[in-house]
């Protein structure tokens, strides 16, 4: 947060505090005194926000000609802890300056002014209502409400939604106070965890977020059956599950503030913005916010690009899982199913992948909402310890979290939709619009790769091994409808479980010898978790022969790796892209010490892995192979059994080894049979076809030409053994103006923009960023380069990144931005390409690239840079 210290005041000069509170004890009329604990944090406060904004709180009320605030003793407790208004401490209708109250208010010794005013604002403390823990963070809410009042036309109307009003009170006020010890949100958490009132979901912001962020739109259909709502003894207010929800809609304005480097600075852009022509509207709210986000920016950089959809995607694909990432703790109320009650009223649905390997699940999603599900399946041998992954490196993919994959389908817009899981969103998504002029599709599609590294496994009150994943519903802009949209997830687990039997011809020069066929022995084996495109050429040339064989026509195909070099080698791409498909820069610094998936696999030793692997299979010692399979293309939901042609090996030829066999043959004139047309023995059994998801299996007898040149003669093609195999993938699509469906690729494109501004976000000193977390939650490094920057009175860089230039250590800023350059310098013009270029740069490292980084900020930090021949 950028802390610009305003000119000093006549107070500050003479070393007296600028703020005075002032007891009234209201029943009795009279002043009483006030704790100096009370005092004491009131003017920590509001010189926080003094420095945060460069003036100080809008504050009117005058005691003895210094601004004053008032701690205000009742005879009976009220459920209102602090408040902010224009009546304070007494209302001025009808007032007798003779009464007590008129004597108190208009006083002149000490002189008081505004004290009863009808337009002028102050804030009163509640003693009755007073914890002492959270008195900073009760006045810093209170003290936003008052530069609501002041810059924002409408904010303070009685009809003003709860979520916009309070929300933003609790979100940024308490952001405010994030880096004092005790108000970081791990310590709040604790602090909080096992009390009884609603203290832990108000001051955490924990409300139901599976029904819309803009709450009072939606009063109708919104639960009162919160389980904090009513711990205030408020249960007989019909309005109070939405004033409560509003409060809680804190958790959603904190990381406006939190969740950029600059957020602080697009909160302080949008307090100067003209309010809505009603409001008493909260959609025009809501459309209020989504433009004043996409307005604000630092530098060249937009804050928040995506407006309203990004801050709410992030923010709930976090706090789903708070109790691990960020409170790191599952006692009291961090208890799985404790905390789960809090924001989801329709719960976590569940889908076990731990033996099938594809699940199908439909649910209804409202705009601005998420939906909670939890999967679980086969870690694959990958572990995590203390909330921090590690893994132990061995085999390619051996120490790798092992990926799944979600698809949404739907009638709606699935460009909108965000999937969340352990924390972070999941980039670059296949997004699947209808296509013009094929086969029409209804519905639409957006694809997520993921992967499995289920949190705190270990812990009883935990989620035991479960991993959340969240589907958000976050419209690019906000729109009028009020409809809930159904969509299918579909799930899938990239597995094959694989059976050879048998032996082939292998050719070693001039000399063929038999090898037998490498059985895996039917265990899991993970497989590329992308799926097969292909565009559709109803043109393509094809006749009776090739089509039977399924060589041509209307086809599909997958393919399946057995063995561990093969499946190694398969995944090599698919590796290499998660490093920036995970990758997640929006966590950088807000989860200080937590690695995100794209973290995972980018610490993998890619390269001498891939190395190694490669030098086996150049020695023809590789342990596995492939399995191709084309066979007649499907319709989604298309079930049963199918012909098939299964192809083992590289050779994808009628004369490799495949399951063809001679159909027609004829005589060449000495006896030998020559095979005019093949027929395969193939056969697919499907169980699950849906988009992104294609599960079954398939046998075959495997045949190869006969190696024996003088019996090939009559008998070409000889048997050489067989495969079954049963499998999960993520399937394939028809795309292309022949196809099923067309890609769209705005929302990466987007999401590739976003990543581009907050880089450039990054590059600001650390000290002056509004997304560090309280020093007590950071990492030692961390903490050690925020100490650097101090002592060097600013010169240092904010982080470093393994190198450095003429003496400055490189900073994540430059290291990213410098990879984006060299991703456009190669000609790179497509999302995946990009993707691909940043995941094989991340992969190499902070030490091997700082050179080229030097010589990048050296000419000036060019958009595109090209790297020379070495």
């Amino acid at each position: 947060m950028l802390l610009v210290h305003a000119p000093l005041s006549d107070a500050q000069e003479s070393g007296q505090p600028e703020l005075t509170v002032v007891g009234v004890d209201i029943t009795r009329h009279s002043e009483i005194p006030v704790p100096k604990n009370v005092t004491d944090k009131a003017n920590l406060v509001y010189e926080k926000h003094r420095n945060a904004f460069s003036a100080p709180p809008p504050i009117d009320t005058r005691y003895d000609g210094r601004i004053n605030i008032f701690y205000i003793k009742r005879t009976t407790n009220n459920a209102t802890a602090a408040a902010a208004g224009n009546l304070l401490p007494y209302n001025p209708s009808g007032l007798d300056t003779d009464s007590p109250q008129g004597r108190i208010c208009l006083g002149e010794s000490p002189r008081r002014e505004k004290w009863c005013s009808d337009s002028h604002y102050s804030v009163k403390l509640n003693a009755d209502r007073m914890a002492e823990w959270s008195t900073p963070i009760l006045l810093s809410h209170e003290f936003i409400h008052l530069r609501q009042y002041q810059n924002i036309p409408g904010s303070k109307n009685r009809g003003a939604p709860f979520w916009l009003v309070d929300g933003q009170a609790n979100g940024i006020g308490f952001g405010l106070m994030e880096r004092e010890k005790g108000f970081g949100r791990r310590a709040m958490a604790l602090h909080t965890k096992d009390m009884e009132n609603s203290n832990f979901s108000f001051f955490l912001g924990l409300r139901y977020y599976d029904r819309p962020l803009d709450v009072d739109r939606w009063k109708s259909i919104f639960p009162v059956n919160h389980p904090e709502y009513g711990l205030e003894g408020n249960k007989d207010r019909s309005n109070d599950h939405v004033e409560m929800a509003g409060y809680m809609t804190g958790s959603f304005w904190r990381h406006v503030m939190r969740g950029r480097p600059k957020g602080f600075n697009a909160f302080q852009q949008m307090l100067f913005r003209a309010g809505p022509d009603d409001p008493t509207s909260s959609l025009q709210w809501l459309r209020w916010t989504d433009s004043g986000l996409k307005a604000a920016t630092f530098n060249e950089a937009r804050i928040w690009r995506g407006g309203v959809r990004q801050v709410y995607s992030e923010m709930i694909a976090e706090l789903a899982d708070f109790p691990d990432i960020v409170a790191r703790n599952r006692t009291g109320k961090l208890r799985a199913d404790y905390f789960d009650s809090l924001l989801w009223s329709e719960g976590c649905q569940k889908v076990d992948l731990m033996v099938e390997g594809a699940a199908s699940v439909r649910l209804k999603i409202f705009p601005y909402s998420a939906r909670c599900l939890r999967i679980r399946m086969p870690s694959g041998g990958f572990k995590e310890k203390n909330f921090v992954e590690s893994g132990t490196p061995g085999l390619l993919g051996s120490n790798l979290p092992p990926p799944f994959n979600v698809t949404a389908v739907g009638a709606g817009r699935c460009k909108d939709l965000a999937l969340g899981t352990r924390g972070q969103l999941l980039g670059s998504p296949l997004v699947f619009n209808p296509s013009r002029t094929g086969n029409a599709a209804s519905s639409c599609a957006a694809m997520w790769e993921a992967a499995f590294a289920p949190l705190n496994i270990s812990d009883p009150n935990g989620l035991q091994g479960w991993q959340t994943v969240v589907l958000i519903n976050a419209p690019d802009s906000p729109r009028d409808g009020m409809e809930a949209t159904e969509f299918t997830l579909n799930f899938v687990r990239p597995t094959a479980k694989t059976r050879l039997s048998g032996s082939h011809t292998v050719k070693r020069g001039d000399r063929k010898t038999k090898k037998p066929l490498p059985d895996a022995g039917g265990r899991d084996e993970t497989q590329i978790s992308q799926p097969v495109m292909r565009e559709i050429d109803p043109g393509e040339p094809c006749d009776a022969d090739g089509a039977a064989i399924f060589k041509c026509g209307d086809v599909m195909g997958f393919s399946i790796a057995t063995g561990k070099d093969a499946t190694g080698i398969a995944r090599m791409a698919d590796i290499l892209t998660k490093g920036t498909k995970l990758h997640y820069p929006a966590g950088e610094f807000t989860r200080d010490g937590f690695d995100s998936l794209g973290t995972i696999y980018v610490n993998a030793d890619f390269a001498a892995l891939a190395q190694a692997a490669s030098l086996r299979m150049a020695s023809g010692e590789i342990d596995g192979m492939m399995i191709g399979v084309a066979m007649p293309r499907l319709e989604e939901g298309q079930t049963g059994s199918f012909p098939a042609t299964v192809y083992a090996g590289d050779d994808l030829s009628e004369t490799g080894l495949n399951s063809l066999s001679g159909a027609r043959t004829r005589s060449d004139g000495t006896g030998c049979r020559q095979i005019l047309s093949y027929a395969t023995n193939g056969t697919v059994n499907i169980t699950a076809n849906g988009m992104g998801m294609l599960a079954g299996s398939l046998s075959a007898t495997l045949y190869e030409d006969n190696p024996d040149d003088e019996a090939a003669c009559t008998a070409p093609r000889v048997r050489a053994g067989e495969v079954t195999v049963s499998f999960a993938t993520p399937g394939f699509v028809s795309i292309g103006p022949n196809g099923k469906y067309a890609l769209d690729f705005a929302r990466a494109e987007e999401d590739a923009l976003a990543q581009q501004d907050i880089v450039l976000q990054m590059m600001t000193p650390i000290e002056e960023r509004s997304d560090i977390l309280p020093e007590d939650e950071m990492r030692p490094e961390t903490r050690a380069q925020l100490a650097a920057y101090r002592t060097s009175g600013g010169a240092a860089s904010s982080a470093a990144t393994g190198g450095q230039c003429k003496g400055s250590a490189i900073s994540p800023g430059d290291s990213e931005q410098f990879m984006r350059a060299v991703a456009a310098g190669s000609g790179a013009d497509d999302p995946a390409t990009i993707n691909q270029v940043l995941g094989a740069l991340r992969q190499m490292g902070g030490a091997i690239l700082a050179p080229y980084i030097c010589q990048w900020i050296e000419a000036g930090r060019p958009a595109r840079f090209e790297l020379g021949e070495d």
